[in-house]
């Protein structure tokens, strides 16, 4: 069982390697096994499949960046400006880790169930976030603001993972205060 969780570890972490470089979709399941020192078989044994592999992947890279931020996070006394420094933080990742962030941030989740968003640890910190904001502004809708949210962050990411935009930390700041006054 050790070998078998060090290999997936292996897996894991080959996959995070190369996406950074590369986009996942051009990645290939020989590729991942050769960065990690394993056959392709020895991936099978530790996924059941592709699609479960980068769902793992995906979840560790979610904790990670979780990690990172939620201790900063706890120091900030106001919700709004602690949903703002997430968002800093998420763009400022988006910037820095452009494959990794577009990965990561658009592997499918199937609901924003409260079981789906216990395994997404980035999800679950954004969700709690937005929660504690609105629960200054109880006249909004907690699951339509959240995803309005969630959309902006997609979208914004996209914009500059194409390079169409420079960041502009202003902009999450008015439209924070936009989507609260509606």
């Amino acid at each position: 069982m050790k070998n078998k969780t060090a290999t997936r570890d292996r897996l894991i972490n080959a996959g995070i390697s190369l996406i950074k470089v590369n986009s996942v979709q051009k990645l290939t399941l020989r590729q991942i096994a050769h960065e990690a020192g394993v056959t392709t078989g020895a991936f099978y044994k530790s996924f059941p499949n592709r699609q479960a592999y980068f769902r793992e992947l995906a979840n560790k890279v979610s904790s990670e960046w979780a990690a990172i931020i939620e201790p900063e996070l706890a120091g900030i006394p106001l919700a709004t400006e602690r949903l703002l420094f997430l968002g800093d933080n998420l763009m400022r990742t988006i910037v820095a880790q452009q494959n990794l962030a577009h990965f990561v941030l658009e592997t499918p989740v199937v609901s924003f169930s409260d079981d789906e968003l216990a395994k997404w640890p980035l999800l679950n910190l954004t969700f709690r976030n937005v929660k504690a904001v609105l629960d200054e502004h109880s006249r909004i809708d907690k699951n339509s603001f959240f995803i309005q949210i969630w959309i902006f962050i997609i979208g914004y990411a996209n914009l500059l993972q194409s390079k169409s935009i420079s960041y502009d930390p202003e902009l999450l700041k008015t439209t924070l205060e936009k989507l609260l006054e509606d």
